[in-house]
């Protein structure tokens, strides 16, 4: 076990002097009042197949009992590097993690979930295989209450080949969601490109640049069609349940647009080209982004949002700046609605409440998709019912 402070004395490369050699794989855990769920996450990475690993738990200021759970741990595996730090955000503790890490890659869990045991040597069997800087799978929407029930999250569609994937070609692994913890990266990919998590306030959707970022700069990414994490969500308190940070996403959203329109191509390694497709892809990304914050935030602030997005999107379609290739499924006919009558998009996009609600529901959607369309939307939500659950 290695113990780190913020005036804890480090090594010329920032790590301790006395830490053992360099492991294969680093597993960074960011903490912060998790002491409910934090034994079952500790417990999962440590029974990783993968055994040469290091376990990162930086605690980020936990007034609960987060910190003994996490040193109870640490006097039973030397694997265990805890930092223990005053509160500073998610952002200051993920970066602090990977500031520490030393591992060929690095993986993340969150606190309040946990793994299956072959997650990280799956995960870097497929990296190597595939020469990647970055592999991906699946995962599991769980809940615990009052017995265990999970849903299979599929972050790519059946048509994409799989484990060697070009982002550029297949830009839905792009425009999947930001899960920075259902993957690993190669340490030395993030460092040469700057990759880190923005230090803003609290927890709130600091992983969407930093997801955007890799995925966008990566030649190479290895996906896994199976799911190993268990993303939980019946924790009340999660960072994500937050309705009160309407516009903090888009800061995450204007962020990844400066990093790409900043960068230079030989830094990131793109041609011109690649770099505008990069551009027109994120305005897919946008409509989507905007869309789930809508339904996030509570009722009462979404007509200022709903207004926001509509007035960023009328330039951008009257000029012709928009592609319907980069927009997912519907989308792009749902930004036109958008556009159009933003009363009409909110209620086609949110949950339908009675028969009369549904029955309208189908009717709008009808009207701006067709009823070809519709027919197989229908069909597809009834094949996946009985299916990965």
């Amino acid at each position: 076990m290695s113990v780190q402070f913020d005036t804890a004395p480090s090594a010329p490369d920032g790590s301790q002097a006395h830490r053992a050699a360099a492991p294969l794989l680093s597993v960074v855990i960011p903490v912060y009042n998790v002491a409910p769920y934090l034994d079952a996450c500790l417990t999962s990475v440590r029974a990783q197949t993968l055994r040469d690993i290091e376990i990162i738990c930086v605690n980020d200021g936990s007034t609960d009992d987060s910190l003994a759970i996490i040193q109870g741990h640490a006097a039973e595996d030397e694997r265990f590097v805890v930092i223990d730090k005053p509160n500073a955000g998610y952002g200051h503790t993920m970066n602090r993690g990977l500031d520490s890490a030393r591992g060929s890659f690095v993986g993340i869990v969150e606190s309040d979930d946990w793994i299956d045991v072959d997650m990280f040597e799956s995960l870097l069997t497929a990296a190597t295989t595939c020469d990647a800087e970055i592999a991906r799978s699946d995962f599991y929407l769980s809940w615990t209450q009052p017995t265990l029930d999970e849903r299979y999250f599929s972050s790519l569609p059946d048509n994409v080949e799989a484990p060697c994937i070009d982002p550029l070609v297949d830009y839905a692994i792009i425009q999947t969601q930001p899960a920075v913890w259902c993957s690993i990266y190669r340490r030395s990919f993030l460092a040469e490109h700057g990759i880190r998590f923005r230090e803003t306030a609290g927890a709130s959707f600091q992983d969407t640049s930093f997801s955007l970022k890799a995925f966008s700069t990566a030649e190479r990414v290895a996906y896994l069609r199976r799911a190993f994490y268990h993303y939980r969500q019946d924790n009340l308190s999660a960072s994500t349940r937050s309705t009160q940070k309407v516009f903090t996403v888009v800061e995450e959203l204007d962020d990844y647009r400066a990093y790409l329109e900043g960068v230079s191509e030989d830094t990131l390694g793109l041609l011109p080209q690649r770099k505008a497709k990069l551009l027109d892809i994120l305005q897919g990304i946008i409509y989507k982004t905007y869309r789930w914050n809508t339904l996030r935030i509570d009722e009462s602030v979404q007509p200022e949002f709903v207004s926001f997005a509509r007035d960023y999107f009328v330039p951008l379609l009257a000029a012709g700046a928009l592609k319907e290739e980069y927009f997912e499924e519907e989308f792009y006919r749902e930004m036109r609605l958008l556009v159009k009558d933003p009363d009409a998009w909110l209620r086609l996009i949110s949950p339908a409440q009675g028969f009369s609600g549904k029955l309208g529901k189908l009717g709008t959607f009808v009207s701006v998709h067709g009823l070809s369309k519709t027919a197989r939307r229908v069909q597809r939500m009834f094949s996946k019912a009985g299916s990965h659950v």
